[in-house]
């Protein structure tokens, strides 16, 4: 019987992986699961199961074991659980960031949290000769414009859309290498930018979306802005993870303030006013997705390949659908919960197939 290479086992496994995840929402949060959860189902079990673990060719345990190998490494189980615990601290950081933005106006929010950043990270704030100009475009479209249009997103619509929606930053990125830098895409990469976008237009005719497209569309705006950031990134050189993101603290802070006082109001008030969870919220988004989860994430890069971590990363916004659904009482449809696994699933082979690391921070 003819076995499967670990690189495909790899592929499916965490395919199957990604979605099971996600059926596991749709079980929580729907009682009983009714028609979407068995969509969602068919749709995964094509692919991702039937096709090899039905007909005997590859056992369940054996997927799992390449799942957690890169390069012939086995990815050590305490840094799988320290991976897990990052994709939770950003999964909750959806739910800490529409806390925030409940209470703050977004532009003010989002300011505050790169001030934060900016005093903790000064010691980094280092002049880099010959590369401060992609370092402060990147900090433009990675932080003032990227992070501005994702909370204004994440203040008009549901944090659950936000999840799945800035998951564009997959795609755009990818047709941006194309473009710009001449990357050749097979096959199996378009199928996943299509059913990328196919998942996020599913989400966006949900009617009480249709009607009110403003925070979908903000969200599309900032997945655009960071994928010409990791564009930029490809070839930044000699620039540590701190050092860039202490510029990018530096650049989207003053800016993000100065447009909070021009074009929001109340924010004295708000800040008067906020009480303890407003703050937390604040503070989380601050040092959890940040300073910690941005940072941890990146201390695994350096130990595992990118093909390896980018889609067990997926992780993170499916966290984000489960919990602003359960915790903040989001809806989920049928169309929704359809749209969100078939942008979940064009993401992972995205993922897979990709070179650049996928951040699923907000």
């Amino acid at each position: 019987m003819e076995v499967p290479s670990v690189k495909r086992t790899r592929t499916e496994g965490t395919l199957a992986i990604v979605v099971l995840f996600f059926l596991i929402a749709v079980g929580i949060t729907s009682t009983p699961p009714g028609p979407a959860a068995a969509s969602i189902a068919r749709i995964a079990w094509q692919p991702c199961i039937r096709q090899y673990w039905q007909r005997g060719q590859c056992s369940y345990q054996m997927a799992l074991t390449a799942v957690f190998k890169g390069s012939g490494r086995e990815m050590a189980v305490n840094h799988f659980l320290l991976l897990v615990g990052i994709c939770t601290i950003w999964g909750f950081n959806f739910v800490a960031s529409k806390v925030g933005v409940n209470h703050f106006p977004p532009l003010l929010f989002v300011g505050l949290r790169f001030a934060i950043l900016l005093l903790c990270l000064v010691p980094y704030l280092k002049w880099a000769p010959g590369r401060m100009r992609d370092v402060v475009l990147i900090a433009l479209f990675n932080g003032a414009i990227h992070f501005g249009l994702m909370f204004i997103g994440v203040a008009l619509t549901e944090a659950s859309i936000v999840a799945v929606v800035v998951q564009l930053n997959a795609p755009f990125a990818t047709l941006m290498s194309i473009v710009l830098l001449g990357e050749v895409v097979r096959w199996r990469r378009w199928m996943g930018i299509a059913m990328t976008f196919l998942g996020v237009a599913i989400i966006s005719v949900e009617p009480h979306i249709l009607d009110a497209p403003a925070g979908v569309l903000f969200s599309a705006g900032a997945a655009l802005s960071g994928a010409v950031a990791a564009i930029l990134m490809r070839r930044l050189t000699n620039v540590g993870v701190f050092q860039l993101q202490s510029w990018t603290s530096a650049v989207t802070a003053p800016l993000l303030l100065a447009a909070s006082f021009i074009f929001e109001s109340g924010q004295w008030e708000a800040i008067q006013s906020a009480d303890l969870m407003s703050w937390g919220a604040l503070l989380y988004t601050a040092f959890g997705a940040s300073l910690i989860g941005h940072n941890v994430y990146y201390w695994l890069l350096q130990r595992y390949e990118v093909s390896l971590l980018a889609p067990l990363s997926l992780l993170s916004p499916i966290l984000g659908v489960i919990f602003g659904i359960t915790l903040l009482s989001e809806p989920l449809t049928e169309r929704i919960a359809i749209g969100a696994a078939i942008a979940f699933l064009g993401v992972a082979i995205l993922a897979i197939r990709g070179k650049a690391p996928v951040e699923n921070e907000i």
